[in-house]
């Protein structure tokens, strides 16, 4: 029984601490358009559930969100700093994708100070929908 108390007490001690270092993350929009408050969203529901703090005072580290149309459609640029992250896009779109592929390394238990800086384009001109239904008439 002592063996358990003790466990149980290591734990909560361990847990409690993880918490109260949890590193905090500032999330700066390039501005306030419908894909950005979308992808801001996704990226803040997945910082918090990774153990990250959203904060706009002092944080350990910034995402921020910009848009180059020397990029192209589509395409978005991750460049990674000491202490911050940078999601260059070539439009809208791009910024979405970009947030997805942070919020996506995250979910794969990648921590913020780990992120590989890397560029990505779509290879088709045109992205489409196919329902469930024949190409011809």
């Amino acid at each position: 029984m002592k063996k358990l108390f003790l466990f149980a007490l290591l734990y909560f001690a361990f847990s409690v601490s993880q918490f109260s270092e949890a590193q905090t993350v500032r999330l700066q929009l390039a501005n306030t358009s419908i894909q950005q408050i979308y992808v801001d969203s996704v990226l803040q529901a997945t910082l918090k559930q990774r153990g990250y703090r959203v904060t706009n005072s002092s944080p350990d580290f910034t995402i921020r969100f910009a848009v180059d149309n020397k990029l192209g459609k589509e395409a978005f640029s991750i460049r990674t700093a000491s202490k911050q992250i940078s999601i260059v896009a070539g439009d809208e779109s791009g910024l979405i994708y970009g947030g997805l592929s942070i919020a996506e390394d995250l979910r794969n238990s990648i921590a913020l100070q780990n992120i590989k800086a890397r560029s990505e384009k779509s290879k088709l001109p045109f992205r489409a929908i196919k329902f469930d239904m024949p190409w011809d008439t």
